[in-house]
């Protein structure tokens, strides 16, 4: 398996990551809300040739368009996917408890290789597009976990809890 696939679900089934996954964090977060928006409205968005997403496009269409709708919308998108989360690596239970060690050890371990394996239980987990997947775990870590360090689940439920739509 090349390091842009990982297996989801069942060993049958192979589903293809962006090639820069790991690299996702980087990107400005106005763009990661940007993009999230944008493929969730056409899931062809910024796709290049390869089948990644071209962030350089991406970077000058949301400098061009200053939509602070589009932006607003991603991140509403991504805080449903922050709650429906957060309840599911943080909340007691047996239940996919394995899975949820991985993702928490991708989150806070420090071997690199998180975006690609929060994406990747994404997926799994919820059946979400890699690319989609891939642009919540990148905005995941970087607006959650990189100021988080270890106190990871109680900095996240402070998070969801200020950026409800709700409070």
């Amino acid at each position: 398996m090349s390091s842009d696939e990982q297996q989801a679900g069942s060993p049958e089934v192979s589903v293809r990551f962006p090639s820069d996954v790991d690299g996702y964090p980087n990107i400005h977060e106005s763009v990661l809300y940007f993009l999230l928006a944008s493929q969730t409205k056409d899931a062809n968005s910024f796709i290049d040739a390869r089948g990644d997403l071209n962030i350089q496009e991406a970077e000058r269409e949301s400098k061009r368009s200053g939509n602070s709708e589009v932006d607003g919308m991603g991140q509403r998108i991504f805080m449903r996917w922050s709650v429906a989360l957060h309840g599911f690596v943080c909340a007691p239970g047996g239940e996919d408890e394995r899975l949820r060690e991985s993702i928490v050890a991708a989150i806070i371990g420090k071997s690199g290789g998180a975006t690609a394996l929060v994406a990747g239980a994404l997926v799994s987990a919820f059946g979400i597009s890699p690319i989609l997947a891939a642009l919540v775990a990148a905005l995941l870590i970087k607006v959650i976990v990189a100021p988080a360090g270890q106190e990871l689940c109680g900095t996240w439920s402070a998070f969801n809890k200020k950026s409800s739509p709700t409070s």
